[in-house]
């Protein structure tokens, strides 16, 4: 194994890690899939991080077959320069990023038409493992509202989300809203229903398979017991 032979290994190999690395970039930043994205990166280095490395073995065992000089040996270098490579980018992709969990929450409960004043309405949400919880209780006029919630967290693995809103009452709990994903919910339609939230308790759930402006080939689906007015957003409605 010559030294010619190891420079263009090592060029190769430097090639292919950052290819990896581009995509990585291009593909992840600012997407909703970022959480996602980040998955596929880190699982992509249990196939070409030991790649490489068997490469660097095998044209290792050339060099000393061959009885090639100490400058053949710098093939060695090489996983750990694929290592360095991975680790920076993985540094970079995985920053600490905002993510909206829910936005503003507006909604008003009613049974048989008339507000139900007073009672206690939850908001849960999910991110991974991380649970969320408010709570609010309705006025005079059923209504009842929640703030935006946001989080600052790092991605890793972390790609579970999920929006619940429910009503408790004696011993048991209703539900007015409740939709999850595998990436975050910040869609326009979700937005758009969590504003106008026409909560009627004596309503069967049903589930509604919204309108996803920003990813049109991936169900969103959400299950409610509200009473929608923007028949905008909603494809299908079903019995839950």
């Amino acid at each position: 194994m010559t030294l010619g032979w190891t420079i263009f290994a090592c060029i190769g190999t430097f090639f292919l890690s950052y290819v990896v690395l581009a995509i990585g970039f291009v593909t992840a930043f600012g997407l909703q899939q970022y959480g996602k994205l980040l998955n596929y990166y880190v699982v992509s280095a249990w196939a070409w991080l030991p790649g490489s490395g068997i490469l660097a073995i095998v044209l290792g065992i050339g060099n000393y077959r061959s009885g090639a000089g100490a400058d053949g040996y710098w093939i060695f270098a090489l996983p750990f320069a694929t290592l360095a490579a991975y680790f920076a980018g993985l540094l970079l992709l995985d920053k600490k990023r905002e993510h909206l969990l829910s936005p503003e929450v507006k909604g008003r409960v009613t049974r048989g038409g008339a507000p139900y004043q007073g009672a206690c309405v939850v908001r849960a949400l999910t991110h991974g493992e991380t649970h969320y919880v408010d709570e609010a209780l309705t006025d005079e006029q059923g209504r009842f509202q929640f703030a935006p919630k946001s989080v600052i967290t790092r991605a890793w693995f972390k790609n579970h989300f999920r929006q619940e809103v429910y009503l408790k009452t004696d011993g048991e709990a209703l539900a007015l809203w409740y939709i999850s994903a595998d990436q975050a919910l910040t869609h326009k339609s979700i937005d758009i229903l969590l504003q106008q939230l026409q909560c009627e308790l004596d309503n069967p759930e049903l589930a509604y398979e919204l309108v996803n402006f920003e990813q049109p080939e991936q169900h969103l689906t959400a299950i409610s017991r509200s009473i929608f007015n923007q028949p905008e957003l909603i494809k299908n409605t079903a019995p839950y």
